[in-house]
């Protein structure tokens, strides 16, 4: 057992799940296009594009924030306080990450609930800059994945039948052939 305990120690993001429950307030990347810039709600100048960026992430910042707030003030209902800031429209089927895997989490968010300091009910303000998002994290549990796995190889040798009218020598040459193939596979 305690080989099995140290071997987990050492690759420990390929054999622990995580579970986190999530909302992302995602905000807009604005970018300025010359070509584009005549168009309805398009910047005019990279300096409007930049106030358009930072307002949107202020926006979804402070529902995160307000939302965090929630949690951390009397430990609510996640998916309760989380609709009060993320329209039906726009939530989420459910908020839980069930048993992830650690060595998958590539986000931000999973990242975070995949520390080792983690304890359920921990709440934090996650920034994921490469999705556009901040998300509100919870972290749930932490798990040995204990499932059964197997893994199989072989190798397949191409074996003959005699035909069904095939005479004692013609036969006898299929044995031979296959008395060879399975001498092969037994080495």
């Amino acid at each position: 057992y305690s080989e099995i305990m140290d071997y987990y120690a050492e690759h420990i993001g390929d054999y622990t799940l995580i579970s986190y429950n999530e909302a992302d307030f995602a905000y807009t990347t604005y970018t300025y296009d010359a070509e584009k810039a005549s168009e309805e709600g398009a910047p005019k100048s990279e300096a409007e594009a930049e106030k358009m960026t930072a307002d949107s992430k202020a926006e979804a910042l402070a529902n995160a924030q307000a939302l965090l707030a929630d949690l951390q003030e009397d430990g609510s209902d996640f998916g309760a306080s989380a609709h009060k800031y993320i329209s039906d429209d726009d939530a989420p089927d459910t908020w839980l990450s069930e048993d992830v895997k650690v060595s998958s989490a590539t986000a931000a968010g999973p990242a975070w609930a995949a520390e080792s300091a983690r304890v359920a009910g921990d709440v934090e303000l996650v920034e994921d800059e490469d999705n556009g998002k901040i998300a509100v994290m919870q972290f749930v549990s932490r798990r040995m994945d204990d499932s059964y796995t197997v893994a199989v190889r072989h190798i397949l040798l191409r074996t003959e039948t005699a035909a069904s009218d095939a005479d004692d020598a013609a036969k006898a040459a299929v044995d031979a052939a296959n008395a060879e193939v399975k001498q092969k596979a037994e080495e």
